[in-house]
């Protein structure tokens, strides 16, 4: 029974993690698309700047991750 309930607490834990990241890929995303619009960053930078600061965490994550 411990076992059981120990893998359900992983998995939302897991769940929540991928939700919390995905909210804050689109916080990334506004925020560099404001910072495109005022001119403070060029535009390429500034519309790549979330994609690339997230395939760092997705490699990362890969790589952590049990095989």
């Amino acid at each position: 029974l411990v076992q059981r309930t120990v893998g359900v607490v992983v998995a939302g834990l897991h769940i929540g993690i991928g939700i919390t990241l995905c909210f804050s890929y689109i916080m990334f995303n506004r925020v560099f698309e404001e910072f495109a619009k005022s001119g403070s960053l060029p535009v390429i930078l500034a519309v790549w700047m979330p994609n690339i600061i997230f395939a760092i965490i997705g490699i990362y994550l890969y790589r952590k991750a049990p095989k």
